[in-house]
């Protein structure tokens, strides 16, 4: 087994903007899914409340052989989990193996978009 983590920052939003406890209500959702994952080991964040960005840090331990595909393919399942869409985290082709012919139930409004500003991948040799 290879423990190695995801480092990203995220730009959190919606079309109708974040009311007093919601963005943070979201974050957690996303996290609970995480954590429901045998391979996630722990997860660090912080997030700017008011601006929409986030910091995670989520630490992995798996036989996977691509270790920023399965991050990052754990992280977008968690994400479409919790009612969001994501972008940049995945590639089209990737994402569209993942996804199949299966179409979003997203709302416009109301739904999340997590917007990838920034992913590193650091294995434990690099650590």
């Amino acid at each position: 087994m290879t423990d190695y983590q995801l480092d990203c920052e995220f730009d959190v939003m919606r079309r109708i903007g974040w009311s007093d406890d919601e963005l943070g209500e979201h974050i957690d959702s996303v996290f609970e899914r995480l954590r429901q994952s045998a391979e996630v080991r722990r997860i660090e964040s912080e997030a700017d409340l008011d601006t929409g960005r986030a910091s995670l840090n989520i630490g992995f331990q798996s036989w996977e052989l691509n270790h920023s595909l399965h991050a990052r393919t754990v992280l977008s399942v968690a994400i479409r989990a919790s009612g969001a869409r994501h972008e940049n985290i995945l590639s089209v082709s990737e994402e569209s193996k993942l996804m199949g012919s299966k179409t979003e139930s997203w709302s416009a409004l109301r739904g999340a978009t997590w917007r990838l500003r920034r992913a590193e991948l650091v294995t434990s040799e690099e650590r």
